[in-house]
């Protein structure tokens, strides 16, 4: 399975795959971008599979096929990208699904990426199918932050942690990829060394230019740190979010600067000063992450945005 690291959670499903030992409910996570749903999908298509040996897949039988074509009978895809939550509705769903027999193979699978965004009411549903699941059964949940799961459900679930890749590894893999790289400290920066970003850059050379482009926008926030410039940078909210984590890259490079630790930056970022101080960065940079919070609490994004500018113009009184 084409995954950069993770090689014990490879065994793993290796091994449960080769044995058949497979378990009612498992849940992937760690950070974005570390292969989790990759997995998950390789993982479900080769439990479907009617010709599998071993632990692969053979990518010809007909359920194959289907799942290639995304019209598979016996898998069920929930995702909470691009969703404030999934809801219970969701959930009775997925259990009406497992409600009759596999068509074409001998489980039902159901693949619930993000799961960290059901609701309470959710997790309780999903839970009575965790306790009572039908023998063909089979879920795997994906999520970025365990702290939201019920100890109820973690309990009944096989829990395995992704997590970074080490540098050696990540090199070593780009060494096989043989791919022509013009600023490798650039791109290794700027995906965080996660393998998913890091793939996303290299299929799209367009994106690591746009996200560098977006840092550099965020900086110059940050050192005109006037209202207006503020406000004309969030017009529209369109983006949000990821206005804001581009802030917290820019304050990211500035406190390196500040902390004299431009090794750790490529060369493009290293002479990127802002006049602030240490309090004032740290106090920066709790203010995103709060306003990302708001965000993630369904708080009006014109609130959210309109505090931070304040909060930050305010900086030109001091």
């Amino acid at each position: 399975m084409n995954i950069i690291g993770q090689k014990n959670i490879l065994n793993y499903i290796n091994y449960i795959l080769k044995t058949n030992n497979l378990a009612h409910n498992y849940l992937f996570y760690g950070q974005k971008h570390l292969g989790k749903e990759t997995l998950a999908k390789k993982f479900s298509q080769a439990v479907l599979c009617s010709k599998r040996k071993g632990s692969s897949y053979c990518s010809n039988c007909l359920s194959c096929q289907y799942f290639s074509k995304h019209i598979h009978p016996d898998f069920f895809y929930l995702t909470g990208e691009g969703k404030s939550s999934l809801g219970i509705d969701q959930i009775r769903n997925l259990k009406q699904f497992f409600n009759s027999k596999p068509v074409l193979s001998k489980y039902k699978v159901a693949l619930i990426v993000q799961g960290d965004k059901m609701t309470l009411q959710a997790f309780n549903a999903l839970l009575k199918l965790f306790e009572e699941p039908p023998p063909y059964s089979l879920i795997i949940i994906t999520a970025n932050d365990l702290t939201r799961f019920p100890l109820t459900v973690l309990s009944r679930a096989q829990v395995l942690r992704f997590s970074l890749p080490d540098r050696k590894q990540i090199l070593s893999w780009l060494e096989g990829e043989k791919r022509n790289i013009q600023d490798l400290a650039l791109l290794l920066f700027l995906s965080s060394a996660q393998p998913g970003m890091i793939i996303q850059f290299l299929e799209d050379k367009s994106k690591i230019n746009s996200f560098k482009e977006s840092i550099s926008k965020s900086l110059s926030v940050l050192k005109k740190r006037n209202l207006e410039n503020t406000l004309s940078y969030f017009q529209g909210n369109k983006g949000v979010d990821s206005k804001f984590d581009h802030l917290i890259w820019a304050l990211r490079i500035a406190l390196y600067n500040k902390l004299k630790l431009g090794g750790f930056l490529p060369d493009s970022f290293k002479k990127e000063q802002i006049d602030f101080s240490l309090k004032d960065l740290y106090f920066l940079i709790q203010k995103v992450f709060q306003s990302k919070i708001y965000l993630e609490q369904n708080v009006n994004p014109n609130l959210v945005v309109g505090d931070f500018c304040l909060y930050l113009d305010k900086f030109n009184n001091l």
